[in-house]
């Protein structure tokens, strides 16, 4: 009986010196357009110009594996546009057309990489120059306005693992957003034509 009691008294001191396991926290952090390119806010045909990182809590103490490594066990990310702050269930779907929680167009980002602790992974595009004069360096993801869209509010939204195949302490967290204004395009009026002299000349 004393060895009995003197074992489960060995294996809770045990349990206790051991560090708790922290599963993996994704979430994910997004820069959009500074107010020298005019805000946050578009013109219905624009392009979307987003950056943004995804990290791993640095709370967590074990990894979250990429696709580089664990393939389609390994987390994405989706870039999606939306009414809401709310992202779907699952993968989101590319359509060329505006609907709601819109995949856009190269916003799945299937190439990640295993994220330690703390550790994170930045999204962003070749460096070019924009706004101006003078023109600026700017690194954003250029992502095309889905077409028969409207005026109004929107949000473009980061979703993190959307397939879940990462098993997460909080899985409340995988969805950032940024709002946005979309406003109408102004169609110009033509241009009146100058009025020609008959011909011959006046008289």
């Amino acid at each position: 009986m004393k060895i009995g009691l003197c074992a489960l008294a060995f294996a809770c001191a045990t349990m206790l010196a051991t560090p708790a396991f922290a599963q993996p926290d994704l979430t994910s952090e997004m820069y959009g357009r500074s107010d020298y390119l005019g805000g946050n806010t578009y013109t219905i045909g624009d392009e979307i110009l987003i950056s943004f990182k995804v990290m791993n809590r640095a709370t967590a103490t074990s990894d979250a594996p990429g696709t580089l490594s664990a393939n389609t066990s390994g987390w994405m990310a989706d870039v999606i546009l939306s009414r809401d702050t709310v992202g779907p269930r699952g993968f989101a779907i590319y359509s060329p057309a505006w609907r709601e929680d819109v995949l856009l167009r190269g916003g799945r980002m299937s190439r990640t990489n295993d994220l330690a602790p703390g550790v994170e992974q930045m999204f962003n595009g070749p460096t070019v120059m924009r706004g101006g004069p003078p023109a600026l360096p700017y690194d954003y993801l250029a992502f095309p306005m889905p077409t028969g869209m409207r005026a109004g509010a929107y949000n473009v939204c980061v979703v993190t693992d959307p397939a879940n195949v990462v098993r997460e302490i909080n899985e409340r967290d995988n969805t950032t957003c940024m709002a946005i204004t979309i406003r109408p395009r102004l169609i110009r009026p033509p241009m009146p034509r100058p009025t020609l002299p008959p011909p011959g000349g006046n008289k």
